[in-house]
């Protein structure tokens, strides 16, 4: 049962509980919004408030979240609301004088939902559902390959131009490509995105389809990285299908401060990494990223 209460910061949204056993070092949030771009409005937003203990945030569209819902044993979303997108959100803090970061988090989503930028929001109340928030995100490649055959990139963008090209490249992919449908999930802070593009349903000959199209997919995905302004390696390096373009991903490569906001910072990622990775045999992978997903209810809540 949910124990309802109200939240001090913003009246008309409730703020919900499951169990005890608050998170004290950190905060574990899961937001539900319409689109990438509203994703964006929120990592400033909380950055503006929150600062450098922003450790995690990472977005994923819903048609992603329910392959992992549909594919891995015990997973729920954790919000009740159906939203287009989803962001998945780590708040640290080292100063116990300070309020807590679940605290912090919360009054940065009640500002958000005030704003329109967030449609539902759940706050992890221990570790377990902190982990089970994050064990989503890690399940999200696993639950992919059971779709079938596809063609996987991993890839960098400016930060403030990653919204579109979520939107314009996954639309402008399946209209070049008929059957075909594709998506992306990554770190918004940072601007590394992995774009996928699958193949049509029903098809069983995953080598024959590559060998058909993929030469022409590849040239389609890299020439809309290049229009970005961005770079084919990101954060795996050049794989075996990408090898032939790395001419292309030295040119467009590029210091991403360019395009950000001027006073903007990134997650500090080499501390994340190094947290993250004693959580291992929690989260199974030592590196986290975030998602977003589509729920259903207005309200801020902590789960």
């Amino acid at each position: 049962m949910f124990d309802r209460q109200r939240s001090g910061r913003a009246p008309d949204f409730t703020v919900r509980k499951i169990g005890a056993g608050q998170i004290a070092a950190r905060a574990v949030g899961w937001v539900g919004v319409a689109s990438p771009a509203d994703a964006l409005a929120l990592l400033r937003l909380v950055e503006a408030q929150l600062g450098n203990s922003v450790e995690g945030f990472e977005v994923i569209a819903d048609e992603t979240l329910g392959f992992v819902l549909g594919h891995i044993p015990g997973t729920r979303s954790p919000i009740e609301t159906r939203t287009p997108w989803h962001v998945l959100i780590e708040v640290d803090h080292p100063d116990r004088n300070d309020p807590s970061p679940a605290e912090r988090l919360e009054n940065a989503l009640a500002d958000a939902f005030e704003r329109g930028i967030a449609i539902d929001a759940a706050i992890a109340a221990n570790e377990a559902q902190a982990d089970a928030f994050w064990r989503i995100r890690e399940s999200l490649s696993e639950s992919e390959k059971v779709q079938g055959p596809a063609l996987q990139y991993d890839i960098s963008v400016p930060v403030a131009r990653m919204p579109a090209f979520m939107i314009d490249t996954a639309q402008a992919a399946q209209a070049r490509f008929p059957g075909t449908t594709a998506s992306s999930f990554g770190h918004l802070g940072d601007g590394n995105v992995h774009f996928h593009v699958r193949a049509p349903k029903g098809t069983s000959d995953g080598p024959a389809w590559i060998a058909a199209q993929g030469q022409a997919i590849n040239g389609f995905v890299h020439d809309a990285v290049v229009a970005a302004g961005g770079s084919i390696s990101a954060e795996h390096g050049i794989g075996q299908m990408k090898r032939g373009q790395s001419g292309t991903d030295r040119r467009v490569a590029r210091d991403q401060d360019g395009v950000r906001p001027q006073g903007h910072h990134e997650p500090r990622q080499a501390d994340t990494v190094a947290r993250r990775s004693l959580s291992a045999t929690k989260r199974l992978h030592g590196v986290a990223k975030v998602i977003i997903a589509l729920p259903q209810s207005s309200d801020l809540r902590r789960a």
